[in-house]
C-alpha cells in the first residue's frame, strides 16, 4: 500500500494531468488511506483474540460518509449501469468510529451492487422510528429466500461467497464482519425483502447511542 501510494502522488505531480484525473487520483489516495487504518484496526483486534473492537468514536456526518463510500464505488455502479442515490438526512449525525461504519457501509452497498442486475438502482435513506433512527440501502436486486433470516444470512456468509449477477466474486466475510462492528456499536443490523424487488438492509440506532 505505501509503494502505490508513493507511485500515486508521483503521478499526481505531473503537470499535463486534467482536473478529472486529479480527482481520481485523490479519491485513489483516500482508498489507501482508509484501507491502511481499516486494516491496522483490524489487525489491533486480532491480536485482541477477536475479544473486542476498540472503537474511535465522533460525531460523524452520515450524509458525507455515505458520499464518500458511493464516490468510491461510482466505478463499480457505472460498469453494471445502476444508479446509486443518498437521500440520507443532510442533519444526521451520529456518534460512530468513522473507519469502522465507513466499512460497514461499504460492505453493505458493494453487496446491493453485487447482487443487482444491470440498469437497477440503490436508494440510501434514514428514517425515524419513535427511539430510533434507522439507515437503510436498499436495492433492486435478487431479493432473499423467504425463510432466510439473518443470523442463517450471516452463518451462511462467512463460510461461502455467492457470485454477484455479472459473475463478480466475493470473500464472503463482508457481512459477518459488518454484525461484529455494529455489535461493538451497540447498533441493530437486519434485512427485509422489498414489497415489489430487492432487499434492505437496515441498521437500526437508538437515539441514546
Amino acid at each position: 500500500f505505501a509503494s502505490i501510494y508513493g507511485m500515486v502522488e508521483i503521478i499526481m505531480g505531473e503537470a499535463n494531468l486534467t482536473d478529472d484525473q486529479k480527482k481520481s487520483l485523490g479519491l485513489i489516495l483516500n482508498s489507501i488511506e482508509f484501507t491502511l487504518d481499516y486494516f491496522n484496526k483490524l489487525l489491533s483486534w486480532t491480536k485482541l483474540g477477536h475479544q473486542e473492537i476498540l472503537l474511535e468514536k465522533k460525531n460523524t456526518s452520515m450524509a458525507h460518509l455515505f458520499n464518500v463510500v458511493i464516490k468510491v464505488m461510482a466505478k463499480k455502479a457505472e460498469q453494471k449501469n445502476i444508479t446509486i442515490i443518498n437521500s440520507i438526512d443532510e442533519n444526521l449525525a451520529l456518534n460512530v468510529d468513522t473507519t469502522f461504519f465507513r466499512q460497514v457501509v461499504a460492505n453493505i452497498i458493494g453487496n446491493a451492487l453485487k447482487f443487482t442486475p444491470k440498469n437497477g438502482s440503490v436508494k440510501c435513506f434514514s428514517e425515524y422510528e419513535k427511539d430510533k433512527v434507522l439507515l437503510i440501502i436498499s436495492d433492486t436486486g435478487v431479493g432473499m429466500p423467504a425463510e432466510l433470516t439473518i443470523d442463517k444470512l450471516l452463518e451462511t456468509s462467512i463460510f461461502r461467497s455467492t457470485r454477484g449477477t455479472n459473475g463478480e466474486k466475493g470473500t464472503g466475510l463482508g457481512l459477518g464482519i459488518c454484525k461484529k462492528i455494529l455489535d461493538a456499536h451497540q447498533f441493530e443490523f437486519n434485512f427485509k425483502n422489498n414489497p415489489d424487488i430487492g432487499t434492505s438492509f437496515i441498521i437500526a440506532v437508538s437515539q441514546t447511542s
